[in-house]
């Protein structure tokens, strides 16, 4: 059976190394309720259907890494208080550092990878419903959110911690959005500043006129919890705002793992043999290194080779 048939069919039979890479990854993705039969459904997807799965959920954290810190136009427009102003500060000096967040993300990224479908219930198991595990800001508008009161050890955060932090993150950058609250994505504030800052960044479309007639702002909320993606229109430009697909998984979630697909394809078979891990050694800048036994896997987001001595060797980076 070749590899993508297997990976179709998600036959038992996949090769060793791909085999290895589904059972890692169905291992670590934290699943609500933990039992053996949410796991054992986890385990049955399709494998590239499994990395999309593990990608939603993975994003959700930070990776350490130090990071350059940017505002958004107007973020400072309305006064803040001494105390945001000062968790500001702490977020941008462990950006800075390269910190954990962790503390500062939500505590649901530690328990909700997966959820299960309850029943014949329709729609995407949005996490911000209290049953699922996608992220809608960050699958549609790719933003992050921090608290600003980080968890305590018991997991709670003392006297809770209504207000929130919207943000980009890239590998070198946390580019603050706004502050606001967790109905930021329900009322259109984080939607609006969102449309704004990707047109301050040239990703309105050339030669699309605005419509004459557009869809209330409501009606493109509710498009966007099902899978619909509308356009919103600043300064008389055609902006896009959604980027996820009709089962609310990330457009760049899906076309990483793609990628990741695309290499599997072209090298599992190959490592093999001592020429071909030879040319994957080469091809990704590690002629010295011995891959011979080496494993597929992810570190966060990144997905790697790792050898024998668990060297993380990087073969398709990821956006964070």
């Amino acid at each position: 059976m070749d590899l993508e048939s297997a990976v179709m069919d998600n036959a038992e039979d996949l090769p060793p190394r791909l085999f290895a890479l589904r059972a890692d990854l169905t291992e670590r993705i934290p699943c609500a309720p933990g039992d053996a039969t949410v796991k054992a459904e986890l385990g049955a997807m399709p494998l590239a259907q499994l990395m999309i799965t593990y990608m939603s959920w993975v994003d959700r954290l930070i990776p350490p890494r130090q990071r350059s810190v940017s505002f958004a136009e107007g973020f400072f427009a309305k006064r803040l208080s001494d105390d945001q102003m000062r968790v500001i500060g702490v977020i941008g000096n462990m950006s800075a550092k390269g910190d954990d967040f962790t503390p500062y993300l939500s505590a649901t990224v530690q328990t909700r990878g997966y959820t299960p479908k309850q029943g014949s219930r329709p729609g995407i198991r949005w996490v911000d419903g209290g049953r699922g595990h996608k992220d809608l800001a960050l699958n549609t508008m790719d933003a992050h959110h921090f608290h600003l009161k980080p968890l305590e050890k018991n997991g709670t955060r003392l006297n809770g911690s209504r207000d929130l932090i919207w943000a980009w993150v890239s590998r070198d950058n946390i580019h603050f959005l706004m502050l606001g609250d967790h109905n930021s994505c329900n009322d259109g504030t984080l939607r609006a500043v969102v449309a704004k800052e990707r047109l301050l960044a040239g990703w309105d479309v050339k030669g699309l006129s605005p419509s004459r007639s557009t869809s209330s702002l409501q009606d493109r909320l509710r498009l966007a919890r099902y899978g619909v993606m509308a356009h919103e229109e600043v300064e008389a430009k055609v902006v896009p705002v959604g980027f996820a697909s009709s089962d609310g998984s990330s457009f760049f979630h899906v076309t990483h793992v793609d990628k990741v697909m695309r290499v599997l394809r072209d090298w599992d078979s190959r490592l093999d043999t001592s020429h071909g891990r030879s040319e994957l050694a080469t091809k990704i800048g590690f002629p010295q290194i011995d891959i011979e036994g080496a494993k597929w896997g992810f570190l966060y987001g990144d997905f790697c080779l790792f050898t024998c001595q668990n060297i993380a060797l990087g073969i398709v980076p990821w956006r964070r």
